[in-house]
C-alpha cells in the first residue's frame, strides 16, 4: 500500500478536551448594515485557514476552526497587552490527565474580523506555554477561534483564491449558491456541525455521522470503537496521531477503497483510527463516527449555512489531488473548565 507522506511536516500536535458545556457565544454581525459580504484574506497552512482577527483592537491569527464551540487564546507571555476585561483565573482539565493547567476566562471583549463585530465576547487564554500551535505550522498563531465565527452568516471559503468571505443571510449569494452548489445536510449539535456520510467496509456502504472539522489536517477519522461496521483494513500501520494534554494518541491509518459525501466519492482515502485508549475520555457526541477534516474540505469552495443547516460544495482544481498525510493535525475539540 503506497501514502504519500509530505516529509517537510514531520510533527503532529493534537490536543482534544473533554468537557462541560460552556457559554454560548452571541456571534459576529455586520457593523455596516449596507454591506452584505465581506472579504478576509486567509493564511492556508497543512490544509488548515487562519484569518486576521482583532481583538480589543489587537490583530491576532487565528486558527478558523468549525470544530469547537469556543474563542481560545495561547502563547501571549504577558497577556495584559491584549487588555482582556473581567478576568478570571480558571483550571483547563486535559484528555487523561488528573493535573488541570492553568488559564484565564474574559468576558466584555470586543472581537473584529474585518468589518463584522462581536460585542461581549468570552474568551479562554491558556498560559502553559507548550500550548502553541505556532511552532507546528511555522508562522505566529494567537488562538483558535469556532463557532461564533458560523453562526450569524454564510461562510464561504475559497481555498484556491485564499478569501473567507461572510454573507449576509438575505444577500443574492444565497439564490447563487443554491443553483451552482450541491449542498449536503447539516445537523448542529453543541454549536458544531455534523453531517452523514458514507465509507465502503469490506465491500459494504457504511452511512458515517461526522463531525466537520476545519480544524483537522487529515481527510476522514473513523472511531472503530463505537461501531462494529467501522473496521481497520488489513493493510494498515499504526502511527503517531498526535500528542494531548497526558501523552501521545496513537492509532492506525490505512486506505479504504471509497469515500463518499453527497455525490461526490473519492477513491483510496487515506482514514485514521484513532485507538480506544485515545477516546476513552472524550465527549463523543451521539452516534457521532469520526470526523471530516481539511484533506477532504481544501478540494472544495465550501460554504458554511448554520441557520438553515446546510453545507455547500463545489469542487476546485484540488479535486482529484493525491491524498496526503499531513503530519500537522491540529485538533482541539471542547475544552474542560473549573
Amino acid at each position: 500500500m503506497k501514502i504519500v507522506n509530505h516529509e517537510k511536516n514531520n510533527f503532529i500536535f493534537f490536543l482534544v478536551f473533554f468537557a462541560i458545556p460552556v457559554f454560548s457565544q452571541q456571534g459576529f454581525e455586520f457593523h455596516n448594515d449596507k454591506s452584505e459580504k465581506v472579504k478576509v484574506p486567509i493564511r492556508l497552512i497543512n490544509n488548515l485557514v487562519f484569518i486576521p482577527v482583532k481583538v480589543n483592537g489587537v490583530e491576532l491569527l487565528f486558527l478558523l476552526d468549525s470544530g469547537v464551540e469556543e474563542t481560545i487564546l495561547f502563547g501571549f507571555e504577558d497577556p495584559q497587552k491584549l487588555n482582556l476585561n473581567n478576568v478570571l483565573k480558571i483550571n483547563i482539565q486535559g484528555l487523561g490527565d488528573n493535573q488541570a493547567v492553568e488559564g484565564l476566562k474574559s468576558s466584555g471583549n470586543l472581537l473584529t474580523i474585518g468589518t463584522l463585530q462581536s460585542r461581549n465576547h468570552l474568551l479562554y487564554l491558556i498560559l502553559d506555554p507548550s500550548f502553541n500551535l505556532s511552532n507546528y505550522v511555522g508562522v505566529t498563531v494567537n488562538g483558535i477561534i469556532g463557532s461564533a465565527a458560523f453562526k450569524n452568516q454564510l461562510v464561504a471559503v475559497d481555498y484556491t483564491k485564499k478569501i473567507v468571505t461572510f454573507h449576509k443571510e438575505e444577500a443574492n449569494f444565497q439564490n447563487k449558491i443554491q443553483k451552482t452548489y450541491e449542498r449536503i445536510p447539516l445537523v448542529l449539535e453543541k454549536n458544531k456541525p455534523y453531517l452523514q456520510a458514507k465509507v465502503k467496509m469490506n465491500e459494504e456502504d457504511v452511512v458515517v455521522k461526522l463531525l466537520v472539522d476545519s480544524g483537522n489536517s487529515d481527510a476522514v477519522w473513523l472511531f472503530e470503537r463505537f461501531s462494529d461496521k467501522i473496521t481497520v483494513p488489513e493493510k494498515h500501520y499504526q502511527d503517531y496521531l498526535g500528542q494531548g494534554l497526558s501523552g501521545s494518541v496513537e492509532g492506525k491509518r490505512a486506505k479504504i477503497p471509497q469515500f463518499s459525501l453527497g455525490s461526490f466519492q473519492f477513491n483510496e482515502t487515506i482514514v485514521a483510527f484513532p485507538d480506544s485508549v485515545s477516546l476513552k475520555n472524550i465527549n463523543i457526541q451521539s452516534n457521532r463516527l469520526g470526523s471530516l477534516g481539511g484533506e477532504i474540505l481544501r478540494r472544495f469552495t465550501t460554504v458554511f449555512d448554520y441557520k438553515n443547516g446546510w453545507l455547500y460544495l463545489k469542487k476546485n482544481k484540488y479535486f482529484k489531488s493525491t491524498f496526503f498525510i499531513i503530519k500537522v493535525v491540529l485538533r482541539f475539540g471542547i475544552l474542560g473548565f473549573s
